[in-house]
């Protein structure tokens, strides 16, 4: 990997990282605008370290709402108050758990689309797994905000807790 590819990689999952970890994103962001000034191995050994330990954070539905918002502000002068308002509507159903995550995420794509915002475009953050993905049953995908508290650890992971 390059510089420039990994400056791509930071750009493209801005949101992401800042859902699971704000303040590693701001370490990682100066990573990667020192990157001229740091020799390549050095500056990818302390991006992998930070993206590992951000990555092992699963974004808590606060830091999500964070993440709405900051995107809602990109379009808060093109939309209508009407539009405002149905996306915080939306934001507020997720924040009591009357809704997925997806609702107000989706929202937020169409605008990106819609008014081409370039700097939001490539954004993993709305299309964080593979499409396909969303043709599964119901019953398997909806699990409300807190999604990560239906999942069963390996058997890799009980041993690494058994052992702490």
């Amino acid at each position: 990997m390059d510089r420039e590819t990994l400056a791509r990689f930071h750009a493209a999952n801005k949101l992401i990282l800042m859902a699971c970890h704000q303040q590693n994103l701001h370490k990682m962001g100066q990573l990667v605008a020192m990157r001229s000034k740091k020799e390549p191995e050095d500056l990818f050994v302390q991006y992998h370290e930070l993206l590992c330990f951000t990555l092992k954070n699963v974004p808590r539905y606060t830091n999500n709402i964070n993440v709405l918002q900051h995107v809602l502000g990109h379009f808060s002068n093109r939309v209508t108050s009407e539009e405002k308002a149905y996306c915080l509507r939306l934001i507020d159903r997720y924040k009591n758990g009357n809704a997925t995550l997806a609702e107000s995420r989706d929202l937020l794509r169409s605008w990106v689309i819609r008014f081409n915002e370039s700097s939001l475009m490539d954004q993993t953050f709305f299309a964080p797994y593979p499409f396909e993905l969303a043709d599964l049953p119901a019953d398997m995908i909806e699990r409300g905000r807190d999604v990560w508290k239906y999942l069963k650890p390996s058997n890799a992971q009980k041993k690494e807790g058994e052992s702490r």
